[in-house]
Formats: C-alpha cells, structure tokens, sequence
C-alpha cells in the first residue's frame, strides 16, 4: 500500500502507523466524511493464524482501552481492518524520549494496565491472553490515559490444551513459556507486565547494553514497591508469579495507601522527614544507640535488624534477649529463625515480623530482630528473600535501621548497601582509615553501582586529643563526615556487663545523637535537648 490509495472505494491511506510481524496498520481518511482512521494490512501468507481471528476476538471487546472494530474487508490474500484511530504516542517512544513518567503517573498507567488485561482475562467468552504486552503496544492519548493496541498474535486460552500451537512472541517481553515450555495463560501476559513496568521505571528497553530485569533489586531509583511486584511479575516459573492481575491491582493501592498513611503519619507528628532505610556499616553498638535514641524522639516505630549473621552483638549492646518471648516451650528459636521461616513459607505479614522481634525501649516502639548464622536455614534466605523482607520493613516501620559486617564481599552486606537510603561509617576517623574507607566506597561504586553520595562519616569513641579538626575530618571524608560520639567511661563499663548504655546516657553523649539524627533528617531540625526526658539524668548518668 502507498499513500492516497484507496480501499474499496471508502478509505485513502494518508501514512504508516506501524509495522509489526502481523502486519502494516496505517492511518486512512474516510474521503466520504473526512474523519481519520486505523486501517490493519494483513497478508495471509506472512500469518501462522487464521488472519480473520484477530478480527473476530477485536469485535467481541468493549473496553474504554481497547480499539473498536468498524470494518472488514477481503481483498484476494489481504486482509483489512478497520479499527478506532488513537492520536498519541507509544509507550515505547516516550522511553526512547526520555520523557519517563513520574511515580504517580506511573501507578496510574500501571492500574489502568490491570483493569484493560482483567477484562481480557475476565471475558465473557472466555480467557483471552494478550501475550504480546510491551510498551510499543500501549499507546498513551494526550489525556493521559493508555490504550492497548495490536491483538496479533492474541489467542483465547484453552483449559484443556498443555501448550501453544504456535510459539511467538517479543523478545526481551516474551515469558518462557511462549517458546516451548508450556501452554501460555494469564501469568504469561503478567510476565510482560512486569517487563513493561521494569521499561517505564528505568527507561532501559531491550536493545540497551544495560536491560537487565532480573537486577532490579539494586537500582535505588526504583520504588521498593515496584520492584517487589516486577521480581514476582518476571519469576522464571509462572506459579511464582502472580496468578492474575487482580493481585497486582491490589499491591499497588496497597501501596498507594501506604504512601497516603506516612504522609498523613508525618503531618501529624511532625517528626520524622521520610521513613528511611539506613545500613550500619559494621559497628552494632553504634547501630544500637542510635536506633534506641531514635525510638525514643519519634512518633512511630523502629526496627533495628542484625545481619551480621556471624558475630551477631546487637542484643548485648541493648540489654535484650535473643530469642522473642512467642518461642514454643524447649525451642529457642531466633528472630533471625523465625523471620527465615516466614519468609521461605512466603507468608510475611506485619505480624510474622512481630513474631520475630524483641520490643525494647520505654515506648515500647524499637523493634529488635537478631541472630547467628544457622546452617539450616542460611541457604534459604537468598537475596530475593531479603529484598522482600526490606520492601516490607519500609511498609510496616516508620524508620528501619539494619547492621551489617564491614566485608564488602558478603551478600547481604552488598545488598544493604545497595538498598539503603543512607550508609553510616561508625568508626576511626585517623588518615589512613578514612584512605581506606573512601577506597572501598570508589570501588562499591565502580563494581557495584552504589551511589558514593549514601556515605556518611561518624567518628566513633576516639580521644578527644587524637581527633583531627573537623574541617580536616571533612576534607579527607570527601564531605561525608557528619559529627562525632565521643568515648565514654560508662559506655566501656556496661559493655561488660551486657547493659544498655543509651539507657543511661548523659545529656552530652545524647546532644550527639540529636546532631547525627538531623543531619540525618531523621528528626527536625528544631528538635532541642529541652525535649529530652530527664527520667534517667539524675541518677546513674553517665559522665
């Protein structure tokens, strides 16, 4: 076809719209009343299918998304259709724009994707699986809203049949099971949702040197919610995907809830800037102070985790027990267990995190899950299980505070690190440690991708004569260094005798607390020590 030609007497080609496998779809003029429309070229030769059943499953829909059929015509080995005409752009030419939508409008496409592939699923006549769902098939009208176009290679799901006829599909968006290993069903158009959503995200599209979906979990510019629903959306196995649709819808307004609740939470508080995630570099008395005294200035909850699963301390530097109270008689479970158990089960809930904590704090609003390495369940708690169990953490707790060991080699460490909003050095601030840890935060970001910029320097318990002056201190920290905690007598005593420290901290040592938790916009800035209370000063104070 070429333009200003016309078919059967009716409609004048005007341009191309679009080439696909199936097919050539061109924008024609109705020459009678002028009105614009999406004529479908399809050679019968080019099709594996019958050329007429894309046709006839269009004309079965009616859908505010969807492209409605008004004409087919037959011409020799063509095959036209006559289809709604939408004025826009690709979903996949905004990508290669670089116009990426915001988090908002990101959730608003992705719910309308839901309800278009939900009445497909859902359809009167039967399943129909899209299977071909990427973003050069979602077209976005000025108003925003999306349309799905291209049912070329749709098929209506048969219950009784264990695979495709014909194996076919996109590249980079097509699940497996599209290529021989099984018959495709909702879960595969669930697949190609999550590889969409994964496009829209990072702007990657499968022709880029960096796609790669399965790595989600270490982009930071990702959403954590997102990127728990594109690793279950993208699951090699189809049943640990989604099931349908249905369940997607559900995660997102769960997560549009959540979003709306910590905003309403922080207005009415007043406290806290922004739940965080902050990774403790290997310094759990650091860590466990800093997570007692946080529990204590906000309104809100705190979970404090130990993933220094070989030389767990954070229960020594608290004063607490290992083990949660809920344990059954003679079984001495850690939370570390408890939590490994819920989460291989898949079942974690607000509750099974509960379960797995120790509350600490006269709040009763610090949250303590700790424990050693266990050789039984280690090899389950894989990092998909760990990036679940921060996406939750970021759900149910207003600030969470993770402890990791300093090896730069370990998993959860790296993933720590790559997960957090804020990595926290606690520790020697002479030359030659902050020579090192500025190495280790070059390669991180080298090797690893870890924005350098999540750094930041604390000096931890050095003599007052040995420090070096803060201007010092901030230029050989890169500009990392955020202030100091000074060593204390008290704090070298009760290590020993397994007691709480913060508890009895002296107003000096908690000025300090108060410096580090503005510069970590954890607390306002007009927070004062006129706020704290004086219940433990008077008696027993440290000096």
């Amino acid at each position: 076809m070429q333009q200003q030609d016309i078919i059967e007497g009716k409609y004048r080609i005007m341009d191309i719209l679009g080439q696909g496998g199936s097919g050539t779809v061109y924008l024609a003029e109705n020459i009678r009343i002028g009105n614009l429309w999406a004529v479908k070229e399809i050679n019968h030769a080019a099709v594996l299918t019958n050329p007429l059943d894309e046709a006839y499953m269009m004309g079965k829909l009616y859908h505010p998304a969807l492209p409605r059929v008004f004409d087919i015509y037959n011409q020799k080995n063509i095959t036209y259709i006559v289809m709604e005409y939408f004025d826009g752009e690709s979903m996949e030419q905004i990508i290669r724009d670089k116009k990426l939508p915001n988090e908002q409008e990101l959730k608003e496409w992705a719910l309308e994707i839901c309800s278009v592939m939900m009445y497909l699923h859902n359809h009167k006549d039967g399943c129909i699986v899209y299977r071909d769902l990427k973003p050069g098939n979602i077209m976005i009208l000025p108003d925003n809203s999306i349309r799905l176009i291209d049912f070329g290679i749709a098929r209506e799901y048969k219950e009784e049949t264990n695979s495709d006829t014909v194996y076919i599909g996109t590249k980079g968006f097509a699940a497996p099971e599209q290529f021989g290993n099984g018959q495709s069903d909702k879960r595969t158009d669930v697949y190609g949702f999550g590889i969409t959503l994964y496009c829209l995200a990072t702007g990657l599209l499968p022709d880029h040197k960096d796609f790669n979906p399965s790595a989600v979990s270490k982009d930071r510019t990702i959403p954590a919610f997102l990127k728990t629903i594109i690793l279950k959306c993208i699951a090699v196995d189809p049943n640990n995907r989604y099931g349908c649709f249905e369940e997607i819808l559900d995660e997102i307004k769960e997560a549009d809830q959540n979003s709306i609740e910590r905003k309403q939470s922080r207005e009415k508080h007043n406290t806290i800037r922004d739940r965080k995630l902050i990774t403790v570099w290997s310094n759990p008395e650091f860590a466990s102070e800093l997570a007692f005294f946080t529990a204590e200035w906000i309104e809100g909850d705190v979970l404090l985790a130990d993933f220094d699963l070989l030389d767990a301390q954070l229960d020594l530097h608290l004063g607490s027990k290992m083990h949660p109270l809920k344990n059954k008689p003679g079984v001495f479970l850690s939370g570390i267990d408890i939590l490994t158990e819920s989460l291989y089960k898949g079942r974690v809930t607000r509750e099974s995190i509960m379960d797995a904590c120790i509350k600490i704090g006269s709040k009763n609003n610090l949250y303590l899950v700790t424990g050693n390495f266990n050789v039984n369940n280690y090899e389950y708690f894989s990092n998909e299980c760990l990036c679940k169990f921060l996406d939750k953490c970021l759900k149910y707790f207003d600030e969470v505070i993770i402890n990791v060991n300093r090896c730069i080699y370990d998993s959860y460490t790296l993933l720590c690190l790559m997960y957090s909003d804020l990595n926290i050095y606690a520790g020697k601030t002479d030359i030659a440690s902050l020579r090192t840890l500025n190495g280790q935060i070059a390669f991180l970001e080298d090797k690893q991708k870890i924005n350098s910029d999540k750094y930041k320097v604390v000096s931890w318990c050095e003599p007052k004569e040995s420090m070096l002056p803060e201007p010092l201190l901030k230029d050989l920290s890169e500009q990392r260094y955020i202030g100091t905690v000074s060593d204390n007598k008290k704090r070298n005593v009760m290590r020993n005798d397994k007691k709480c420290f913060a508890k009895v901290a002296c107003k000096n040592v908690r000025r300090e607390y108060i410096h580090l938790l503005k510069k970590l916009d954890v607390i306002h800035r007009g927070f004062h020590i006129k706020r704290i209370p004086e219940r433990s000063l008077s008696k027993g104070g440290a000096s």
